[in-house]
């Protein structure tokens, strides 16, 4: 017998203390649900339950995404299934103009419906939106500063040589350079009045630039002289030049100073102040201008014309395209709010105002004009809103002096004419073999009754109006369609508003938006499988052209509106069979992985409550048996 180790106290201890783990772990696990909760349970299948309860936790949040993806797609139909429906009403409403069978009044009523219909169109596009996100709308591109009609995306400078680094005795034939201050757009007029700028050089603007320190005395020196005109092309880059100011009485007046090849694009030329024999302001003479716009005064001093045609950005172009004009432009002879003379012309403007001397030793000669003194070829799409002053002179026109093309087409002005002494035209002054077609002759003609009027064209010959309109006080004021007479077809007196404004002109092709794609996390991966991509946002650009009613082209564009918005359902359709379907896949993969996990984590509630009573008898009699024990030494001091 043994009194310092009680050997039967500590087997029953040792079996008190198995049964009372034995107990603990059947309660945790009746307790969780779970056979596993910690690792010590099972180190492998913890792991694998660990590692399935996570993609539990992510096929929820993926099942979560597809549905909101979903419900963004389904509100982005319901609104494009709106647009569908009021652009079919749009051309059924544009077939009726078409068919030449309604008078004014019924004209006026489709059009309020039209204009109706588009505003709501374009409501639906602005607004539609998902979870605070506009979904038609897209995001705004980085842009240049200038205010031009194509939004420009600045070109990338970095890789241009800069003008700076250019020695300025070198001679360039070719090659970009990059402009960033007011210096190096002298030194571009120091070397290109040197003959040393070559035709087929191009330069980039990389910034705004302030030309105000050449404001005093003669002020600025145009880039190229008669002797070594500008020849090559000048990218503004979505850029403006401001403060250009130049005095020369004696002699020109512009920033360039160019010859037939020089093409300019791209650029803003703000707060000009030009006075000068030759005077324009941006410059006189180039083979296109592209997208530019000049705000600001002209004055030009040339007397007897001397083969001077003086404009508020240019005096002889080849072609012009997207530019405009604001401000004032006077000429001692002739004036025009934008351009002298130009071969074609379209989708531009100017509300820039033209007057010309009225005190001229030559009453019967000059013209003042609200955008183009001599039209060559063809001019669509332009208007001009500025008053024109021409005073016991020879030409005066709301638009055009002299017409000398074959067509204008989508044409109106509305500012003052004063009547001249010769031809006054609301629209065009003399014109000879021209057709004008869906054009506004909305400028009034105030001043007297000298020379001939007329509303689309004073005098000229061979001239036809189709699908035109007039001022209905010219009806009373007895101003007819042509001064000179000409052919009128299904033309009519109009007392609504412009048929077009600036914002009209934008190229549809262009964009100032980008429309990146919507992605919708479908998968529990980074990989492609696991998204589905959008274009939820489009561009509507063109919207407000449909308001033409009276353009009988209109209907071509309404059905290239048409198949835009069809598109884009058939885009949403697609996308919304991809979202339904991964929704399906989603479920069948979550309770597959919840049946893999309860078979390998959750407890057997019947087994764990049987090893409960086991271990809870097994632990009372362990504790009855350990009091027995632990009284065995004792026994012991019988023996004494």
């Amino acid at each position: 017998m043994n009194i310092n180790t009680n050997l039967s106290s500590l087997i029953v201890q040792s079996s008190l203390k198995s049964a009372t783990k034995g107990l603990n772990t059947a309660i945790e696990r009746m307790t969780t649900g779970f056979r596993i909760n910690n690792a010590r349970d099972n180190a492998a299948n913890f792991s694998i339950s660990t590692s399935m309860s996570t993609k539990i936790s992510a096929y929820e949040v993926a099942e979560e995404n597809a549905s909101m993806g979903l419900d963004l797609v389904n509100t982005a139909s319901g609104a494009l299934d709106q647009m569908s429906d009021k652009l079919s009403r749009l051309r059924a409403l544009q077939e009726q103009a078409n068919n030449g069978t309604y008078g004014p009044d019924s004209i006026k009523a489709i059009r309020q419906e039209a204009d109706a219909i588009v505003d709501e169109i374009e409501r639906l596009y602005n607004t539609t939106e998902y979870n605070g996100i506009k979904l038609f709308v897209g995001t705004e591109k980085n842009q240049g500063t200038a205010d031009l009609i194509v939004k420009v995306s600045p070109r990338d400078v970095s890789a241009m040589t800069a003008l700076a680094d250019v020695d300025e005795a070198a001679s360039l034939t070719s090659g970009t350079y990059s402009i960033s201050s007011a210096d190096e757009l002298a030194k571009l007029a120091k070397m290109t009045n040197a003959g040393l700028i070559g035709k087929n050089t191009e330069f980039v603007l990389a910034n705004d630039i302030d030309l105000s320190a050449y404001s005093s005395g003669a002020g600025w020196t145009p880039i190229g002289n008669k002797t070594n005109a500008f020849q090559g092309t000048f990218d503004g880059n979505g850029y403006i030049i401001s403060n250009l100011y130049i005095n020369n009485p004696n002699g020109e007046g512009a920033l360039f100073w160019g010859n037939v090849s020089a093409k300019i694009k791209n650029l803003g030329l703000e707060n000009i102040n030009v006075s000068a024999k030759n005077a324009t302001g941006l410059i006189n003479e180039a083979n296109s201008i592209y997208n530019c716009y000049v705000t600001g005064d002209v004055e030009s001093l040339e007397k007897n014309n001397a083969g001077w045609s003086p404009g508020l950005m240019a005096q002889s172009v080849n072609n012009v395209e997207y530019c405009y004009s604001k401000g004032s432009i006077y000429g001692y002879d002739i004036a025009a709010g934008l351009v002298g003379v130009v071969d074609t012309i379209s989708n531009s403007y100017s509300t820039a105002d033209a007057s010309i001397d009225r005190w001229a030793r030559q009453p019967s000669f000059g013209d003042a004009s609200g955008l183009v003194s001599t039209v060559q070829g063809s001019i669509e799409n332009c208007f001009a809103t500025g008053d024109v002053y021409a005073e016991a002179r020879g030409f005066g026109a709301g638009l055009v002096s002299h017409m000398n093309g074959q067509l204008m087409k989508n044409c109106y002005s509305t500012g003052t004419v004063t009547r001249a002494n010769v031809y006054t035209g609301s629209l065009v002054g003399y014109a000879s073999g021209t057709t004008f077609e869906n054009c506004y002759a909305l400028s009034n003609i105030t001043g007297g009754t000298s020379g001939t009027a007329g509303a689309f064209c004073a005098g000229g010959s061979s001239l036809t109006a189709v699908n035109s309109f007039y001022l209905n006080s010219f009806d009373t004021s007895g101003i007819a369609a042509f001064g000179q007479g000409g052919t009128v077809t299904n033309c009519q007196s109009y007392n609504g508003g412009v048929p077009f404004t600036a914002d009209d002109l934008k190229p549809p092709v262009e964009d100032d938006k980008d429309y990146a794609e919507l992605y919708f996390q479908v998968g529990t991966s980074s990989s492609e499988s696991s998204r589905v991509s959008c274009s939820i946002a489009f561009s509507m650009n063109g919207l407000n052209s449909l308001r033409k009613i009276e353009d009988k082209d209109n209907l071509a564009r309404i059905d290239e509106m048409i198949r835009t918005v069809s598109a884009k359902q058939t885009e949403f359709g697609s996308t919304q069979n991809r979202l339904e379907s991964a929704l399906e896949e989603i479920s069948v993969q979550y309770e597959n992985l919840l049946s893999s996990r309860s078979t390998f984590r959750d407890a057997d509630i019947a087994e764990e409550s049987s090893a409960y009573i086991r271990n809870q008898i097994l632990q009372q009699a362990s504790a009855t048996l350990l009091a027995t024990a632990n009284q065995t030494p004792s026994i012991a001091l019988q023996l004494l």
